[in-house]
């Protein structure tokens, strides 16, 4: 009989044998299954029975009383369900695995019915922000999450593939609740019964958003790669044409002391070069290829110090609050490079809430620690502590659509004549330099937030700024200049024979090694460009120092693609230089 082949004992044996003698539950378990079953209050259980090999085999029972011979009993009918259960088992892993797949890859699953009913994944619910437990997948509520200028086009994808329409994967953009944005890419498919009827769409969800962040940033490198290809090939010659200007208005102001009108227009002259110069400043700094010299700055003082400087050249109807924090904040920065970021937020601030009422900008300072929430929505960020500096204002604000270009070279949405489009690539490229981040918040009508985040360094102590010599004249001292600008050298020459130095020039690195070995004894320093044809600045001090080690030497540049990395601390100045500052300088190193 089945029951023989089932347990494996023979009938007699099961007929001398108590149930609990085959079900693994104990007794009392037992006696109250069968009680539920005697009063009819449940006739369907599952239990495991041991067979007599000792194996415990899933069982479907199911009980209920009878009367056979006047007396009361159970029946039961078993059915072997180990083979049913081992496969639910395997369904549920392969769920489970389905769902850690699902979320590992940032894909979920979702099917349509043909009257656009719909069924979510789990993963389905994390990608568009919601809650399993809250939110119901309709259409309705779906669209709701969809940005306002893809809902047109999702919802025409989904007709066209109910309507049995070839369907491409379709790249959106979904705005999380809490209004984060992210980007998706969806996909469907019409599935067709045995007939040939269509039943249901069946479609995957990807979370794009770190795709989309990788391709943009790999874009941007390349626009900064090419821009800084460009402007590194004529920075050089650039510099070196204002450098000339600017030291023939040095000399030229010397001889018009007496006429205020022609001292005026050189001044004028002078502010145009300089100007022009950091023009070509704001362009490096956005391709990353501008020298920077990276120390460590304590942030409060020197923030409220730009923030005095920056007040001066507001409208007095613009109100400026500091919000600066008394913490010790202390990074790795460019003085400079920072000053000239604050100065271009301030300043885009400042044209954003001309015309306002009660116009306000806001700059604050303080310590940011990263928290698992803020990684979630901007996973590209190191955790970590952060000096954060945020710009707001109350001004027009920004369009959406114009945001993503915000940081763009020559991109501006200013009047023509009012704006460079450079001012916020700077600040992007200098934040870059400095390892940090830039985000925007930005709401049209209402406003705008720059937030800046750069990584602190602990324990760092103020580096001592070297102070100037207050006498800018020299004592007659030897002083060799190379340079393979020709106007450059000639001006340079006139300007430090003004300044009261003897002056010997080469035209490029070789020639200065040769006049060097000439008068070694007599020169007092040294001023050379770094990039010289047949031989460069650098190399030619090297050897000039195999001569004479305590050579003194100051380095001059337009535009090294270099850097400064190969310098080892060497003293160099930027083209165009101010004379007062160069004059300065070398008073400096002469002392040492």
């Amino acid at each position: 009989m089945a029951a023989e082949q089932f347990y494996g004992y023979n009938l007699e044996q099961l007929k001398g044998m108590n149930i609990s003698d085959i079900n693994i539950l104990s007794k009392q378990e037992v006696q109250a299954e069968m009680e539920l079953a005697k009063t009819e209050k449940r006739s369907h259980f599952i239990f495991k029975h041991r067979l007599a090999s000792g194996e415990v085999r899933d069982v479907e029972v199911h009980s209920g009383p009878i009367r056979w011979e006047s007396r009361p009993l159970l029946y039961s009918i078993i059915h072997d369900i180990s083979d049913k259960k081992r496969a639910e088992e395997k369904l549920v892993k392969s769920e489970q695995h389905l769902r850690q797949a699902q979320a590992t890859a940032h894909i979920g699953s979702w099917i349509m019915s043909m009257d656009r009913e719909l069924i979510w994944s789990d993963e389905q619910y994390h990608i568009f922000g919601v809650e399993r437990d809250t939110f119901v997948p309709d259409e309705e509520s779906l669209y709701k999450l969809i940005h306002d200028e893809d809902r047109e086009r999702r919802h025409e994808w989904i007709d066209a593939a109910l309507a049995g329409k070839q369907s491409e994967p379709l790249e959106y953009r979904i705005v999380w609740p809490d209004g984060d944005l992210r980007f998706v890419l969806g996909q469907c498919e019409l599935i067709r019964n045995a007939e040939g009827q269509p039943i249901h769409l069946s479609g995957t969800t990807q979370d794009i958003t770190e795709k989309k962040r990788l391709e943009n940033q790999f874009y941007q490198a390349q626009k900064m790669e090419a821009l800084g290809t460009l402007v590194g090939g004529v920075a050089h010659d650039f510099n070196n044409i204002l450098a000339g200007i600017t030291g023939n208005l040095y000399l030229a102001r010397k001889h018009v002391k007496g006429l205020p009108e022609a001292v005026k227009s050189l001044d004028t002259v002078e502010k145009l070069s300089y100007r022009a110069s950091d023009l070509i400043k704001q362009l490096l700094a956005y391709a990353r290829r501008d020298m920077v010299v990276l120390k460590p700055l304590p942030l409060t003082p020197y923030i409220e110090d730009v923030l005095k400087f920056l007040r001066s050249s507001l409208p007095e109807n613009i109100e400026l609050n500091e919000q600066v924090c008394s913490d010790s904040l202390t990074i790795n920065g460019d003085d400079t490079q920072l000053h000239q970021v604050l100065m271009n937020l301030v300043n885009n601030a400042r044209d954003a809430v001309a015309g306002r009422e009660n116009p306000t900008i806001t700059v604050a300072l303080e310590m940011f620690e990263t928290d698992d929430p803020f990684i979630h929505r901007y996973s590209y960020f190191k955790r970590g502590r952060y000096a954060h500096l945020s710009v707001r204002d109350n001004g027009c604000g920004i369009p959406e659509s114009h945001i993503e270009h915000l940081f763009e070279p020559f991109y501006t949405t200013k009047e023509i004549g009012k704006g460079t489009g450079l001012g916020l690539a700077m600040v992007f490229g200098a934040i870059k330099t400095h390892r940090g981040y830039v985000e925007v918040d930005s709401v049209e009508g209402e406003g705008s937030t720059f937030h800046i985040y750069l990584p602190l360094i602990e324990g760092a102590r103020e580096s001592d700024l070297p102070q100037a010599s207050a006498s800018i004249v020299g004592e007659g001292e030897t002083i060799l200049i190379a340079d393979d600008d020709a106007n450059v050298l000639e001006t340079s020459c006139e300007v430090l024979k003004a300044l009261g130095y003897r002056v010997l020039t080469a035209e490029n690195g070789e020639q200065a090694l040769e006049l060097f070995r000439e008068n070694a004894e007599s020169i007092d320093l040294v001023i050379s460009d770094l990039v010289m044809p047949v031989m460069g600045g650098h190399e030619a001090v090297q050897s000039m120092r195999q001569i004479k080690p305590d050579t003194k030497a100051i380095f001059a540049t337009g535009y090294d693609s270099n850097g400064d990395a190969h310098l080892n601390g060497e003293l160099v100045i930027k083209k165009p230089f101010v004379v007062e500052e160069l004059s300065r300088l070398i008073r400096q190193v002469l002392g040492q």
